[in-house]
């Protein structure tokens, strides 16, 4: 079941929440800014493009409530896992996540940090 959000483009939360991951020995940041921030592979549909082949077009979505923030797999071809050894995620279904969080997109390890 695919949940269908209205929310304001700028988070007004004070909180500062952020994905970092490692790009050939570069830290990349993804800012959680808004209160849904789509990563992906396709530049025109997503608001954060991760340049990898094994990430989809449109692979997860990440999305702020209050002082609680969710992955949401985007029915993506290989799979959005919650910290090591879990299975994947079961698509369309927001994963609640905390400060610490390893998130990985088919083979990009996204650290959570609140």
């Amino acid at each position: 079941m695919k949940t269908e959000l209205h929310f304001p483009e700028k988070n007004p939360n004070k909180t500062h929440a952020y994905l970092e991951y490692d790009v050939n020995g570069t830290l990349k940041r993804i800012e959680l800014d808004k209160f849904c921030v789509v990563v992906g592979r396709l530049e025109s549909k997503v608001d954060f493009v991760i340049d990898n082949p094994k990430i989809s077009r449109i692979h997860a979505e990440f999305i702020v409530d209050g002082n609680n923030y969710y992955v949401k797999d985007c029915d993506s071809a290989n799979g959005t896992y919650i910290n090591e050894n879990a299975k994947k995620i079961t698509a369309n279904t927001p994963y609640k996540i905390i400060n610490g969080d390893r998130i990985t997109l088919a083979n990009v390890e996204l650290i959570f940090c609140c």
